[in-house]
């Protein structure tokens, strides 16, 4: 398994990921049931030498990290940025400075308030994508990779989320491995209790394989697995057809 550089931040909430650890049946919280599908960053016509949208606007909530997004071997600095404004969504800003001074501004809108989790090659292009993990009814993951000199979202296709979270009492997880994201979903809903769902010691998954084309995500199926509850990206195989 590739391991990315992980990016963290106590500035955004959204970094939060919870673990659920322990035996038998366990009682977790979770949010309400959320779209099913991944919500896309709608970049603005920021260019590379554009300073973005607002650019004279507050922005006291502000995530950095490091990586190599375009893959010319030097290390860029990432700033993700957003302004302190009441209500579900904020328009934010990723702002790439590149070893040479330059920088590119990438205006993402309309979107919940993302965090910068990690980076990661997930394309099998030069340069790791920038994984945004957004707040929101179900936690999206969205890549955003290298082209033409700024960061540009990639697409997923309706009804395959990229979450670590609960969409329709289903139990769904992703991660990286090998240069490729995996995603998971449990084969059966859990069931809710107001604001906690029933989670079983294991259970059984549909597992894909992600591939880019382009700027296109597209899942491969890789079958039917069984995981743990406090080891939801380990996929075991089924036994007899149960977990």
């Amino acid at each position: 398994m590739t391991s990315g550089n992980p990016l963290r931040s106590a500035a955004v909430a959204a970094l939060v990921v919870l673990f659920v650890t322990g035996c038998g049946s366990t009682s977790v919280r979770s949010p309400a049931d959320g779209p099913r599908t991944s919500p896309t960053p709608e970049p603005t016509d920021a260019g590379p030498t554009d300073n973005g949208p607002a650019e004279n606007r507050a922005w006291p909530v502000e995530t950095r990290s490091r990586a190599d997004v375009d893959g010319d071997g030097q290390v860029e600095r990432l700033r993700l940025r957003a302004p302190d404004l009441p209500g579900p969504r904020f328009p934010v800003q990723l702002v790439v400075e590149r070893a040479d001074g330059s920088r590119s501004v990438t205006g993402l809108v309309r979107q919940p308030l993302p965090g910068l989790y990690r980076s990661d090659d997930v394309d099998g292009r030069p340069g790791e994508e920038v994984l945004l993990m957004a707040e929101g009814n179900a936690r999206a993951v969205t890549p955003l990779t290298w082209r033409d000199g700024r960061q540009v979202p990639m697409r997923t296709p309706p009804g395959f989320p990229l979450t670590d979270d609960y969409v329709h009492g289903h139990r769904s997880d992703w991660w990286v491995e090998d240069g490729h994201l995996v995603s998971t979903r449990s084969v059966r809903p859990f069931e809710f209790d107001w604001d906690t769902v029933e989670v079983p010691a294991s259970y059984a998954v549909h597992a894909w394989r992600w591939t880019a084309d382009g700027l296109d995500l597209q899942p491969r199926r890789r079958g039917l697995f069984c995981v743990r509850h406090d080891e939801p990206q380990r996929l075991l195989p089924l036994s007899g057809g149960a977990c």
